[in-house]
């Protein structure tokens, strides 16, 4: 069996503590036994939302203001919605009425009766004409055959009705649904889960659809970038797992953040032969912000 003679970063591994002391990709970059270790991190966030209206109107109330936590999914703006909820009822009351007719099947049951009946007369004049000739006169034998035909065509016809009355009904349940949809748009919810840091709009205001309303941001997660040379890196830096140390306030305390590399850029730097490497890391206890800097610690696979 053989063995490879480099590690992932691309040193023999026979040479690696040398290379480490020797070799400097910049001034913030040095290897040492299987670590890639940056010292000019920066974070950055993950998730920064502005959250837009969704409808045009009039704001009614702003539920979070600055600095409060949101869990997606919570209502945070609401729009005046008394017309929405007019088209509601509208919509509802019209939903109803189709559902009665898309059900009733009297039409259906009096013209198959009829027919019935004229089928029976029919037959039964026939019979007597059989018994006796001209019993029943050609004229009424052939009114009694109109009105079988009329009642045939009477049951096909309710039958028609109905079927164009369910299908009004669908189209009568997806107006509401519609109605439904456009009343809770004037709720405007939080995307996701994070903390408030701007209010872009005030109750009262009158906002446009996509009208930027507020900014949240993630905190719990964030992104680590750092550059690193173009000619020794690549993708396969992706996965592996990484530390990243940095003093936090208040105190400026050091603590450690684990994460993997996330993202390793395809483009290079012009003109100075770099790539961007992204890793994200966990940051349950709030304690890091965007823009904090640290040492990035990038461990080996292998």
């Amino acid at each position: 069996m053989t063995h490879s003679s480099e590690n992932t970063f691309g040193f023999p591994r026979s040479g690696l503590l040398a290379a480490a002391i020797v070799m400097s990709f910049f001034a913030n970059t040095a290897f040492a036994q299987q670590v890639l270790v940056t010292e000019k991190a920066v974070v950055a966030l993950i998730d920064n939302v502005q959250v837009p209206a969704e409808e045009a109107g009039v704001i009614q109330d702003v539920l979070v203001k600055e600095g409060d936590t949101v869990t997606e999914g919570d209502v945070i703006v609401e729009l005046d919605n008394q017309v929405q909820h007019l088209q509601v009822a509208i919509a509802a009351a019209e939903s109803a009425a189709a559902q009665l007719a898309a059900t009733n099947q009297a039409d259906i049951e009096y013209a198959e009766k009829s027919s019935e009946m004229a089928r029976k007369t029919l037959e039964r004049s026939t019979r007597a004409n059989q018994r006796s000739a001209k019993a029943v006169s050609t004229t009424e034998i052939e009114r009694l055959q109109l009105e079988l035909e009329r009642g045939q065509l009477a049951t096909k016809q309710a039958r028609m009705q109905l079927s164009i009355a369910q299908a009004e009904l669908n189209v009568n349940n997806s107006q509401l649904a519609a109605a439904k949809l456009k009343l809770d748009r004037r709720s405007i919810k939080a995307p996701i889960s994070g903390k408030v840091v701007e209010r872009l709009a005030q109750k009262g205001e009158w906002v446009n659809s996509g009208q930027p309303l507020l900014r949240i941001v993630r905190l719990d997660r964030l992104r680590v970038q750092c550059i690193l040379p173009a000619s020794k890196f690549d993708e396969s830096l992706v996965d592996n797992e990484v530390e990243f140390i940095a003093n936090v306030a208040p105190n400026g305390d050091e603590m450690t953040f684990t994460g993997k590399v996330t993202f390793v850029s395809p483009e290079i730097i012009l003109q100075r032969d770099q790539i961007t490497v992204w890793a994200e890391i966990e940051n349950t206890d709030m304690k890091l912000r965007p823009n904090n800097t640290g040492t990035l610690r990038i461990f080996d696979k292998n």
